[in-house]
């Protein structure tokens, strides 16, 4: 942990970046006092840490190191939704990711840049990176 406020990743963006939970839901873990950093529990938000350096814990599980950026082009046929997960059951990006056997990209959180309609085909990019994002 670091009380520099210019050094290090806030930790609610450390947590979102290993895929534990989005910023927002982070936030709420922190508040919630389900975080710890080197075995203290962090209650404050805006902590920074260094994720390469600093334990971090949620519920008592180690979050993993910080991870590669993985960047994929993917050519959205037409009839797939340009969503990660459709609660409506519709064919999605992810079920194109589980045919191309990419599965790299099926252990990460991805996130789609940009968007096509259903009826269009074409290329978007899948990231893990949410600055590029």
């Amino acid at each position: 942990m670091t009380d520099d406020p210019t050094e290090g990743l806030r930790l609610q963006k450390a947590l979102a970046q290993a895929g534990v939970a989005s910023r927002r839901a982070s936030e709420e873990l922190i508040a919630e006092g389900r975080v710890e950093v080197n075995g203290r529990v962090i209650t404050e938000q805006g902590t920074r840490v260094d994720p390469e350096r600093d334990v971090i814990r949620v519920d008592g599980s180690r979050i993993p190191p910080p991870r590669r950026h993985l960047y994929l082009a993917l050519n959205k046929p037409r009839g797939y939704v340009s969503t990660m997960d459709d609660p409506e059951g519709r064919r999605n990006l992810t079920d194109l990711l589980a045919q191309s056997n990419q599965r790299v990209a099926q252990k990460e959180r991805l996130f789609h840049v940009g968007r096509l309609d259903t009826d269009t085909e074409g290329l978007l990019l899948l990231t893990n990176d949410g600055d590029l994002a």
